[in-house]
């Protein structure tokens, strides 16, 4: 089994099949391709092989899969989503404690300690364009999968991804 750098320096050597990446199916492909096959990436990103072949056959993981993989493969979550923005995770990782891996699933490599320090100007625009888009599309999300989606938003963008509506969207739309 490939390992994490393994599998990104293969990444890297397919670039001309990322940039015709088109769906979050042909990413998923790539990814897997990278990996050697379906049986390594599931081992890789710790999935099943029968959910990996439900998304490479069209359907659609959540927002805490995408995180899984991005964080297991180190590709950004929001390119993995939009196939927009730059594919490789330039955020470092840091040795976790048992306390930071609460946040493993919404974070990312982000600490404890930085989600502790809120910046208030990012959390309310987050918060701002995932209620503007529930109550634009009336969307009915419980408040727990809204809270999710949110701190999904936030820290997407504290670490300097490309956040637009049509990320927010389909966010909202894998949760409802």
């Amino acid at each position: 089994m490939k390992s994490k750098s393994e599998t990104l320096k293969t990444l890297s050597g397919l670039s001309d099949k990322l940039e015709r990446a088109k769906t979050i199916q042909d990413r998923l492909s790539v990814l897997v391709e990278s990996a050697g096959n379906p049986n390594a990436f599931a081992r890789l990103t710790g999935m099943s092989v029968s959910g990996l072949k439900r998304y490479l056959n069209g359907g659609e993981p959540t927002a805490s899969k995408i995180m899984q993989i991005g964080d297991a493969i180190g590709v950004s979550p929001a390119w993995l989503l939009t196939g927009k923005g730059p594919v490789i995770d330039g955020t470092p990782q840091s040795e976790s404690t048992h306390e930071e891996q609460s946040f493993s699933v919404i974070s990312g490599s982000v600490t404890h300690d930085e989600m502790r320090a809120v910046n208030q100007e990012i959390l309310e625009k987050s918060i701002e364009a995932i209620d503007l888009l529930c109550n634009y599309k009336k969307l009915k999300i419980s408040s727990k999968k809204k809270a999710k989606i949110i701190a999904l938003v936030y820290v997407l963008s504290l670490r300097g991804e490309d956040v637009d509506d049509s990320v927010c969207y389909n966010l909202l739309q894998l949760a409802s």
